[in-house]
């Protein structure tokens, strides 16, 4: 039974149904995707012409682009499944000058549930700018970078600062009481190093307390010292000494903070929270904002602009970052009259005819900005006209580009703007668009403008005078132009000659060609795929993509008997015979058409019906055609003719459709489906909404939309032609007949009245649905990922997941405690399970607030005994035991009850879970009920959707560490309670440890460092061990060289390589400081691409990590690695050859990062991992180097790290700490460049 949804009240005028795609006519809905991938997210675009880019798309199904940037191009702008699509990116700039920076979003969309955007950003002048930001972060996103240090936190706090999706990052030392406490919240590094005027804003509120002890710091990069900053405005009320006392949880702004001390500078920001046991408020931080204030500028250069007699324009540059205006004096323009910013204006003023004086001309630029001079005048000096004398076209040859008065010309062709004229002494081309010339007129210039053209001189756009007389061009005899030779010859040495060729006209009237070459005219018409014979005027160099000459005509006409060599005649064939042969060309006899709707036509010769697709045809059943040439090719499994052209006989008859074929129910529809072809059926079965599907059951047939017969059940007539669409479950059939079915009305629709019946509707597999709530429903959730909304009542709870019906609902008033209500209708689905509405429509109107939060206490048992009932309400499950932990990033958890336990799954978007919940935590949990599949679970969406009433105490250390005699080493415990440590060495004649956690090697041996952690509120006590091994410290004396690599080997390969590129040498970028040095690759470049080169790079030990993406480039004598757009690797270096038994040594080498376009060096660090036995001094595994290049820089950096542990089972990993992810996985395919040079390993004892 088809059910509608109609909701309660009145619906907003013009209320239009709501999806995430667009509409393609030609893709149906099943069919777009419902997973959508875009990599990368984000293209940082350049000044000039960007692209194309590379974009890959990853997709279930089909998808298109949605684009309002018309400076963005996307090519293919739509596709089904996965592919590759080129993003180009205009250039940022207008007339030659560059724009401000600007950003923007296109939108990849598929199925109403599944869209994903792509970030562009277009670097451009920032001097545009009224101010810049360099940097912004919004709180309740996400705490981002920024790092907590607290420097006194007593005992019986966990923490400060915590970050929450509603008040951002938020202070307090009040548990009950007022606690003495100081706590940082410190920025990442802002770069300031371009910056002049840099102030920083943000909201904050303060309550509870006042600020004697807070603060906002900060410090150079350069420098240990924090320098407190000055707040304009606090929270609260003012009292004595500047302190604030907060009363209110309202958000205030900072106002202006003034950076300017840091500007050209690196620096960090803290907000310095502190308190006391008499004072602990709470201090909330939201938005924070650095931007740089540029201030308003406007200038124009005021020089006089000297021009000709005969010159019509001017240009004047404007500069700056504000709006203004430009008037030009009476008998002159200005274009534009108006804009924003640096712009190049035009000037346009008459020719000066007057050879007594001289004229002038001001334009005067004005802004009603507050700058320094908001006016400027600039004047134009048009010089008195002067008498040339004239010169021949020959003399103009010979004295090269000027400006001349000519004699009379003789207009000798015309093609578009190109015109040939000539004086008799030679012909020249004159340009001016739209022209009116006609050959034979005859014309002379007091100011030919003549100037250099593809290796021609040519008249551009010069005023002309219009004799009053006309003349029979002469065009003496034409060059023979007959061959690809002489067409080849005649473009060696351009000139503009008249000339004769003869070929065969291309189908689009432009190209004529005798073989390979030949000439390009302006487009006629007729002659296509004919022989023709031409003359005309070349007058242009050779084109040698197309191998042509432009040419201007003077004639053309086909050649007789000289049509081009007709191919075989097609063998005539029965449609039966077609069948039987396959794809070809073929000739047909008699054809009647049997059916039509669209483009579709079923033909018929008495053997065989076939179809034939010709979009716009107009046949009609009962004609008869012929095919000469039917092109027959293969679609969807049956033979079709494509397109071809055909003929239409001067007759009728009426179509013999035979006995139909009963397809009357899903099995028979199958059954057909199995083996298609092209059968005259019978079909019963109700028509949908769109007068497009008819089914008798779950399956049925799809036709060209017809009226009339909406929901009603038919009896159709018509040929099936097409393979089974799986997803619709229908047969496409051309229609021949069709009638309603007297009697047989389908059941009227039924309103569904509450959340339950919803959901069992949609379970039960009912798509589009009609609503009449009896009961408001309750909003109970707005989804983090901005796409899911979860209703309820005391029935059940319905899933809303859309990201527009959440967008336009959200912009209605819903809100978490807000009600639906009223009528509106529905598309619905199970998705994995789960039934969800994923469009309706629905206004304002429907929307209440109630402030109720329905949510139902549960036990998983009692959710397990009745689990539909409960799909997509919101439960509160209190005492359970947490068997599985989950967080942000891990989204699989489990808790239990008992020995009952149910899965869960953490819903992120964009960091909105911050909350870690650990294995072994008790607690209450609050969430949402839903299917994975088959799987029974429940979903996690809020922070808040555990409150936790213990929580297994755990310690962060290392396990291991590995010292020479003497060496000292930081443990850097970590407890998630926040409890004081405690350590003990199980022998302190092996390794001390101090009660901060720093562990001394005293002498060989091993010993075992425990941390402990007492319990501390709802955490429980904890305790780790550090296995210390303590090795012998190394006698001093000759370092022993265990390995070494100059990278020396590669100068045989460099000089291969120089003899077979004609002494072309392999570049140095580092040591030339040259990005565009010469970096063949290793992989695709001979002799580098030979077994002897990665013999060689295999005997040094080396392996690339990443070798399918072939990212190694050789330099002289060291190598590169990595290239733009994504693509990464590194390399590892095998010790097992180098090293005998267990070595502390000292590693060193040499490393450079590379510079982008703009400059900018490549983002590092380069790391150096210890794969295998081995620490470094410090007991990781892990050395990061950062680069002191900065922007514009190249040069070496040394790197130089001791290494304990080493032995032939050590692997060492050379690669950029950008691709390393926090699960220690690699992404070689991280978005940005991380380009790195290395060069002189070595390790030595």
């Amino acid at each position: 039974m088809k059910k509608t949804i109609k909701l309660l009240g009145v619906l907003l005028a013009g209320a239009v149904l709501f999806g995430a795609c667009q509409e393609d006519p030609a893709v149906k809905p099943s069919q777009k995707a419902t997973e959508l991938t875009v990599e990368p997210d984000t293209i940082k675009a350049e000044i000039a012409l960007t692209g194309p880019v590379d974009v890959q798309i990853k997709a279930n199904g089909t998808w298109v682009v949605v684009n309002s940037l018309d400076w963005v191009h996307v090519d293919p702008n739509k596709g089904d499944g996965n592919a590759t699509v080129q993003v180009t990116v205009d250039a940022n700039e207008q007339d030659g000058e560059q724009l401000a920076p600007r950003s923007g979003e296109i939108s990849f969309v598929g199925a109403a549930t599944c869209s994903q955007t792509l970030t562009i950003a277009q670097a451009g002048n920032e001097d545009l700018l009224l101010e810049t930001i360099p940097y912004k972060i919004n709180f309740c996103e996400s705490q981002g970078t920024w790092t907590i240090e607290n420097k006194t936190l007593p005992s019986e706090l966990t923490y400060v600062w915590q970050q929450t999706d509603k008040y951002g990052m938020k202070a307090s030392a009040f548990v009950n009481q007022c606690f003495t406490a100081e706590s940082w919240l410190i920025s990442p590094v802002l770069d300031l190093t371009k910056e002049t005027a840099a102030i920083l804003n943000f909201d904050h509120a303060l309550n509870k307390g006042s600020n004697a002890k807070c603060a906002v710091m900060a410090k150079a990069t350069d420098s240990q010292e924090w320098v407190k900053l000055e707040i304009p405005t606090w929270p609260g009320t003012a009292g004595e000494d500047g302190v604030y006392t907060g009363t209110s949880w309202d958000f205030v702004e900072s106002g202006d903070v003034d950076l300017s001390a840091f500007c050209g500078k690196k620096a960090q920001i803290a907000f310095a929270y502190g308190s006391s046991d008499t004072d602990a408020p709470t201090w909330e931080i939201q938005s924070v904002d650095v931007t740089n204030k540029v201030g308003p500028k406007f200038s124009v250069p005021t020089e006089d602009i000297n021009i000709r007699a005969f010159d019509t324009e001017a240009s004047i540059k404007v500069s700056g970052n504000v709006d203004w205006t430009a008037t030009a004096s009476e008998g002159a323009s200005v274009e534009p009259a108006s804009g924003k910013g640096g712009l190049t204006v035009t000037v346009t003023v008459p020719e000066n005819t007057d050879m007594e004086n001289a004229k002038e001309y001001t334009v005067t630029f004005k802004t009603t900005a507050a700058v320094e001079t908001p006016e400027y005048v600039v004047k134009i000096v048009q010089a008195k006209a002067e008498q040339l004398a004239a010169s021949t076209l020959a003399e103009i040859f010979e004295k090269g580009a000027g400006v001349y008065a000519t004699g009379e010309l003789v207009v000798k062709a015309k093609a578009a703007g190109n015109v040939i004229v000539s004086d008799g002494t030679a012909n020249m081309m004159y340009y001016k668009k739209n022209n009116e010339l006609a050959p034979g007129q005859v014309i002379k210039f007091a100011n030919a403008d003549v100037q250099d053209r593809n290796g021609l001189l040519q008249i551009n756009a010069s005023e002309y005078e219009l004799l009053d007389k006309t003349v029979t061009p002469e065009h003496g005899t034409p060059v023979e132009i007959l061959t690809d030779e002489a067409v080849q010859a005649w473009a060696g040495e351009p000139q503009y000659q008249y000339i004769h060729f003869e070929g065969v006209m291309s189908s689009d009237n432009r190209t004529i060609k005798c073989g390979d070459w030949g000439i390009y005219i302006v487009a006629t018409e007729g002659f296509a795929n004919k022989k023709v014979c031409v003359h005309g005027y070349a007058n242009g160099k050779a084109n040698e993509s197309y191998k042509t000459i432009t040419t201007t005509l003077v004639s053309i006409e086909a050649i007789e008997g000289g049509e081009p060599e007709p191919g075989p005649t097609p063998e005539e064939a029965t449609l039966a015979q077609i069948f039987e042969k396959g794809v070809g060309v073929y000739a047909t006899g008699e054809l009647v058409v049997m059916a039509k709707a669209a483009g579709n036509v079923i033909v018929s010769d008495g053997t065989a019906n076939i179809m034939y697709y010709k979009k716009g045809n107009e046949l009609a059943p009962g004609q008869v055609i012929k095919f000469a040439n039917a092109d027959v090719q293969e679609r969807n499994g049956l033979l079709q003719i494509n397109s071809s052209e055909y003929e239409l006989l001067d007759k009728t008859v009426t179509p013999d459709y035979g006995t139909p074929v009963e397809i009357l129910t899903d099995e028979a529809v199958q059954a057909w489906a199995g083996e298609p072809q092209y059968q005259y059926i019978h079909f019963e079965g109700v028509m949908s909404s769109d007068n497009r599907t008819i089914k008798c059951g779950d399956w049925g047939i799809y036709i060209v939309a017809t009226e009339g017969f909406a929901n009603k059940k038919v009896c159709v007539h018509g040929y099936a032609n097409g393979k089974a669409n799986e997803s619709y479950k229908t047969i496409t059939t051309t229609l021949v007949s069709i009638e309603a079915i007297e009697g047989e009305e389908p059941e009227p629709e039924t309103a569904l009245k509450n959340c339950g019946e919803i959901n069992a509707a949609i379970l039960a597999g009912e798509t589009a649905l009609t609503i009449k709530l009896e009961n408001p429903a309750e909003i109970t959730l707005m989804g983090s990922d901005k796409k899911s909304i979860f209703i309820q009542d005391e029935t059940g709870a319905v899933l809303v997941y859309n990201a527009d019906l959440y967008t336009m609902l959200s912009g209605a008033g819903a809100v978490a405690g807000a009600a639906v209500q009223g009528e509106f209708t529905a598309t619905a689905t199970v998705f994995k399970g789960l039934p969800e509405i994923t469009a309706a429509e629905v206004g304002a109107s429907n929307i209440t607030v109630t402030n109720k939060f329905p949510c139902l206490s549960l036990t998983i048992a009692d959710l397990l005994a009745d689990f539909d009932k409960y799909l997509n309400c919101k439960v509160k499950i209190s005492d359970v035991a947490v068997n599985d932990g989950w967080s942000g990033s891990d989204k699989n958890g489990v808790i239990a009850q008992g020995e009952t336990t149910i899965p869960l799954y953490v819903k992120t978007y964009n960091s909105s879970i911050t909350v870690e919940v650990p294995t072994g935590a008790k607690g209450n949990f609050t969430g949402f009920v839903a299917y994975n599949n088959t799987t029974k679970q429940l979903t996690f969406w809020e922070d808040s959707g555990f409150e936790a009433t213990e929580i297994t105490g755990i310690i962060t250390v290392k396990s291991s560490l590995n010292l020479e005699e003497g060496a000292t080493a930081n443990l850097a415990a970590t407890v998630n309670s926040g409890a004081a440590l405690s350590y003990a060495s199980s022998d302190e004649t092996v390794a001390t440890v101090s009660a901060e956690g720093v562990v001394t090697a005293v002498k060989e041996g091993t010993a075992t460092i425990t941390v402990s952690a007492p319990a501390q509120g709802i955490y429980t006590a904890a305790s780790a061990e550090v296995a210390v091994t303590v090795t012998a410290a190394q006698a001093g004396g000759d370092v022993t060289v265990l390995y070494e690599d100059k990278f020396d080997w590669l100068a045989p390969f460099i000089a291969q390589y120089a003899e077979l590129n004609s002494g072309k040498k392999i570049g140095d970028t580092v040591g030339e400081a040259n990005k565009s040095a010469n970096a063949p690759n290793v992989y695709t470049t001979a002799p580098f691409n030979t077994e002897e080169f990665a013999a060689a790079f295999a005997e040094k030990g080396y392996v690339d990590l990443n070798p399918s993406d072939k990212l190694v480039y050789a330099q002289d004598q060291y190598l590169k690695f990595s290239k733009t757009k994504g693509f990464n690797t590194g390399i590892e270096l095998n010790l097992g050859k180098y090293v005998e038994g267990t070595q502390s040594v000292d590693l060193s080498f040499d490393y450079a990062m590379m510079l982008q376009g703009s400059d900018t060096v490549d983002e590092g660090p380069v790391t150096v991992l210890i794969i295998g036995d081995g620490t470094f001094a410090d007991g990781s595994k892990r050395a990061d180097f950062v680069s002191a290049q900065q922007t514009g820089e190249f040069f070496w950096n040394k790197a130089e790290a001791k290494m304990l542990g080493i032995t032939p089972n050590t692997k060492i990993q050379f690669l950029m700490g950008r691709v390393i992810q926090e699960d220690g996985s690699y992404n070689w395919h991280v978005s940005g460049a991380g380009r790195f040079f290395l060069d002189n390993i070595l390790i030595v004892k």
